[in-house]
């Protein structure tokens, strides 16, 4: 399947799309941060810790969301799929 990072961007929309569709989680329930078997780096860790908190917010208290650095479709779908992996109630 290789790497997200090597992949063009028709790859990564039909990847995203596909999970985005999926009922399969995108990480296994109650992974650990930063322990075995995932050990992600810490800014992967900042980024996904970021969502969980987000899930837990009341509707509307982020109000306007930007993406920064965003430049191609993938870019937002990847947000909208670690959203809804997070359990965010009305992404985006």
């Amino acid at each position: 399947i290789g790497s997200y990072a090597e992949w063009d961007e028709v790859q990564r929309r039909e990847w995203l799309v596909q999970e985005l569709e999926s009922n399969r989680p995108l990480l296994p329930p109650n992974w650990q941060y930063d322990g075995e078997p995932l050990n992600f780096p810490p800014t992967v860790v900042d980024t996904l810790e970021t969502f969980r908190l987000a899930a837990q917010l009341e509707d509307g208290s982020l109000g306007a969301y930007v993406i920064s650095q965003c430049q191609q479709t993938s870019d937002i779908l990847a947000v909208l799929l670690l959203q809804q992996d997070a359990g965010v109630r009305n992404p985006l």
